[in-house]
């Protein structure tokens, strides 16, 4: 099992996410075409949204579980927002 191991679900009405993902503690990358769920699998290991079923673990630990030192920052997890300037 690697750094973060994600096995979710996320249904929305027209799209229903199932991702079975391994990642080690290397850098990563998650690429799509638009509207495959990339922003909805980053939302969840941030916190941001819950998925409906199934649970992220970062290092072994359960996300809804970990606070503190095992926060996603102390863990050297980011995301940074695409920004768009038009101008």
């Amino acid at each position: 099992m690697g750094f973060i191991n994600i096995d979710i679900t996320k249904k929305y009405p027209d799209f229903v996410l199932k991702c079975s993902l391994d990642f080690n503690d290397k850098i990563n990358g998650i690429f799509g075409p638009s509207g495959s769920g990339k922003s909805t699998i980053l939302n969840c290991i941030a916190g941001f949204i819950s998925p409906d079923i199934g649970k992220i673990k970062i290092k072994d630990k359960i996300l809804c579980e970990i606070s503190g030192s095992n926060s996603l920052s102390n863990n050297n997890i980011s995301i940074n927002p695409e920004h768009r300037n038009i101008g």
